[in-house]
């Protein structure tokens, strides 16, 4: 069943419930209103008996309903019907009319009907009539409003619900409503933002597995191009050659080992192991991996802070690669500093080297995956060092910046929550 006929059931439903309990309202009124007309009938009745009793000659009976008067004996007084055996005053009641505890009389009176009345009987046809217009209006007015209702809300979602259906057939282009109730609009701005992400994501991926074909398919080419020039006969097979071959293979493999690493960081199911470290001890452990070097970078170490709350492996994973590209991209005997503070309620690891600048148009997709912008493209790496260190302080519910220019150094900023 459609939005459309639910909401045209749901009204009708609710509608039908409030004529059902407006009926029974009506209904007890009217049972309400004849007993006390009656009450009040019968009063009227009884006191014309009591003066007709007494011998007012100017008191006579309501001439609406049957109505009889009779002594103590029981004698007929007055009536203003017949009395007679078809009369309905034969088999009334006689009730008796005191003062103080003499009984001085009775009276009997006919049944009573509140729609015998003229006027009662002009006010429930008037109030029939009002209620069978006002229940048509009533209906007409509920469904037109059902009918509104119902498109307000269909048309909306059936444009985002096509949406959906074109981002199963891989359709990045789906229009969205731009009004309509304000549930609607929330699912819609999600919906563009998902849409904006899956694009880029798309345009990500279609770069990323052409910087992998590319990454993949040099170190390969070069492997082969030199195997075969050697078994033909060509480049002779040298230490130095099977050195340079290695080194292409170490490279693929390093590619493929990161590959690997960033998908299990990735993966959904992943979980950290936090515990407290000691910060000293990690940033000495973290420095001697990089010191001494082949570029004689020296690695200098900063703490402000006796612990810090982490899972260490992949911490110390996260401030290797900043070192490593740090110390790659630091002058021949330079310093690069690792220091450890504290910050926004929580704990900043910082890498910062001197160097060449980072171009500013380069720092917004330093972290993305294989990139490797002009600053990077002469050294050696698979363009995924940095988007380890991203996902690595994203497991642990932090993040990762960078600040580049000709005037400081370049600084990379781990930040970790308390």
């Amino acid at each position: 069943m459609n939005l459309v006929r639910k909401t045209f059931m749901l009204f009708l439903g609710a509608f039908l419930l409030q004529m059902a309990l407006l009926s029974i309202m009506l209904l007890l009124g009217y049972t309400h209103s004849e007993g006390t007309w009656k009450q009040l009938r019968l009063h009227t009745i009884e006191r014309a008996a009591a003066d007709i009793i007494a011998g007012d000659p100017s008191r006579q009976l309501p001439q609406d309903i049957p109505a009889a008067v009779y002594d103590a004996d029981r004698n007929l007084l007055e009536a203003n019907r017949g009395v007679g055996r078809g009369s309905s005053l034969h088999h009334a009641e006689l009730i008796p009319v005191t003062r103080g505890d003499e009984i001085t009389g009775y009276y009997a009176a006919g049944q009573l009907s509140f729609r015998y009345d003229a006027a009662n009987r002009q006010l429930l046809d008037t109030m029939t009539r009002v209620f069978f217009f006002g229940l048509i209006f009533a209906l007409l007015i509920s469904l037109a409003a059902a009918r509104y209702f119902s498109n307000h809300i269909a048309k909306p979602a059936q444009r985002i619900a096509q949406s959906l259906e074109g981002f199963t057939r891989n359709s990045r282009s789906a229009e969205l409503p731009a009004e309509g109730a304000e549930e609607i609009l929330h699912i819609a701005a999600a919906l563009a933002g998902l849409q904006q992400r899956l694009q880029d994501e798309q345009k990500l991926r279609s770069q990323w597995a052409q910087d992998i074909a590319h990454d993949l398919r040099t170190p390969v080419a070069s492997v082969k191009a030199q195997l075969e020039a050697m078994k033909d006969g060509i480049l002779p097979a040298t230490q130095s050659r099977f050195t340079l071959i290695a080194g292409e293979l170490s490279r693929l493999e390093q590619l493929v080992c990161q590959l690997e690493e960033l998908m299990q960081l990735e993966s959904p199911e992943m979980v950290i192991s936090p515990r407290t470290i000691d910060a000293a001890g990690f940033l000495a452990q973290a420095a001697r991996q990089h010191d001494p070097n082949p570029r004689k970078v020296t690695v200098r170490t900063e703490t402000a802070v006796p612990v810090l709350t982490a899972d260490e492996a992949l911490l110390y994973r996260g401030v290797s690669n900043l070192l490593t590209n740090a110390v790659r991209h630091t002058p021949e005997g330079e310093t690069v500093t690792l220091r450890i503070f504290p910050e926004d309620q929580g704990t900043a690891l910082q890498v910062s080297n001197p160097g060449d600048p980072i171009p500013p148009e380069e720092l917004p997709n330093i972290f993305n995956r294989l990139f490797r912008g002009e600053y990077a493209r002469s050294s050696h790496g698979s363009g995924l060092g940095l988007t380890i260190v991203k996902q690595i302080a994203l497991l642990h519910g932090g993040s990762v910046r960078c600040s580049s220019s000709a005037e400081a150094e370049t600084v990379f900023t781990l930040y970790l929550p308390q």
